[in-house]
């Protein structure tokens, strides 16, 4: 079974984000997020995956996965985040899968 770790906050900003947080191989981890875009006006969730150290979390541009998953013009609201960020959550299999065949050829990433 595939363990989520998923909560709802507020950015610096004042957007509410929803995130999830999946982890794979080693001390990497696949992060998805849902939230209004600054200055646009429509929702957007994405997934990413890096590298987490102490307390922080590192990516390589143009390296490590980065693919947005969804992306509606609606009001940001708690309840479109939710609904949004639960719609890519049910494809967890197909986001895990591309995952894979992204890092296909690395080493330790996933077994």
């Amino acid at each position: 079974m595939i363990e989520l770790k998923t909560r709802l906050r507020r950015t610096i900003h004042g957007h509410l984000v929803m995130e999830t947080t999946v982890p794979l191989e080693g001390d990497f981890v696949l992060m998805i997020y849902t939230s209004k875009i600054k200055l646009a006006r429509y929702l957007e969730t994405h997934a990413v995956v890096g590298q987490q150290g102490d307390g922080y979390t590192t990516t390589q541009i143009f390296h490590d996965y980065n693919k947005t998953l969804a992306k509606e013009p609606v009001r940001a609201t708690e309840k479109a985040i939710r609904t949004q960020h639960e719609q890519v959550l049910a494809t967890i299999d197909t986001i895990l899968a591309d995952v894979t065949r992204h890092y296909a050829g690395e080493p330790a990433l996933l077994a």
